[in-house]
This record gives C-alpha cells, structure tokens and sequence, in this order.
C-alpha cells in the first residue's frame, strides 16, 4: 500500500501515514482499554487518564494516528502530566503572577526611592564639601587679615615713633631759635 511504512511499533501496529488514514482510523485500535484508560467514543481524538492524572484531575490527548504509545514513553508522558497545572493550581500561579506583579512594582518604587535618597545624599555631601572648603578659605582668608592688621600696626606705631620724635626735634630747634633771638618758624620779621 503506498504511503505505508513498514517499522512498526512494539504493539506490532504498522505506522501509517496519517493524512491517508485519518478518515479510517475507527474505536477498533482502542478497544481493548483497560481501566487506566477511559476511552471517549466517537472522537477522533482518544482521551486517557493515568491514575496519577485522574487523582489530580489532568486529562491528555493521544492522536489515534499514532496507535498506543510504548510503555516507556506513556511513563514519560504521565510524568510530564504531572507538571501541567490542574484549574486550581492555575488560579494559584495567576494569583502567584499578580503578587509577583505587585511585588515588582513595590521593589521598583523602592529602588526609585533609594536611587533619589542616594542622589540626595551625594548632593548634601557636595554642599558639605563645598561649605567646609568655604568655611577653610574664610579662615585663610582671617589669618592673612590677621597678619596683614599685625604688620598694619607694627607701622603704625612706626609712624607714631617717627612723629613723636620729629615734634620732639622740632620743638627743640624752636628752643634753639629762640633762644638766639632769630624769628622761629612760622614767625614773619
């Protein structure tokens, strides 16, 4: 028969190209169910529960194309049945996704929160750094004042000094003047 392949599965069902069997393929592959499997009639789709599926409530589907599958793979695939999530598991993963969600949004604003405080603590640092370097140049700026009123009244008293001994020095050339009957200064003949 063309479109048929001779490898066969370990049931000893020949693998038939399903495009051509489709419309043939019947209930009669599937009679022989046992009571690990529940066979829903009139489908082209087999429906079967594993006793772990049906505990949990977790049905599957295997295309009646493919005949049944080897005992190893069925294991696997009631294995991999154990991890699709039953109605109520997936309302506790939706629930699960909606705090995840909300947790999401807290520890963004949070993170917005600490990298404005952050940006905000360096600022205050720069205005400290900025005030203490005004504060040091203010206090430089005192001790050259400082030095420059020490040297302003070291003249002064230089000037006073110096004037004290030239009222003195004229006083005495006054004296001298006068005393020789000469008109002394600011005196007119």
């Amino acid at each position: 028969m063309p479109g048929e392949r001779r490898s066969k599965w370990k049931n000893g069902t020949p693998f038939q190209n399903p495009k051509q069997t489709l419309k043939r393929t019947t209930q009669r592959q599937f009679d022989t169910s046992t009571d690990a499997e529940k066979t829903v009639p009139g489908s082209r789709v087999r429906k079967t529960l594993s006793p772990a599926a049906e505990t949990k409530g977790k049905r599957r589907r295997v295309c009646k194309d493919f005949g049944e599958l080897p005992t190893d793979a069925q294991q696997g695939l009631d294995e991999n049945l154990q991890l699709w999530p039953t109605p109520s598991e997936a309302c506790t993963i939706a629930d699960f996704e909606k705090q995840n969600n909300a947790l999401t949004h807290k520890l963004r604003d949070q993170k917005r929160a600490y990298d404005n405080l952050r940006e905000e603590m360096l600022r205050e640092r720069e205005k400290a750094k900025h005030a203490e370097f005004l504060h040091e140049q203010s206090l430089n700026q005192m001790q050259v004042l400082l030095i420059e009123r020490g040297s302003l009244k070291q003249e002064i008293h230089r000037l006073v000094r110096e004037n004290e001994e030239l009222a003195a020095f004229t006083e005495l050339a006054q004296q001298q003047v006068t005393s020789r009957g000469e008109p002394g200064f600011g005196e007119y003949v």
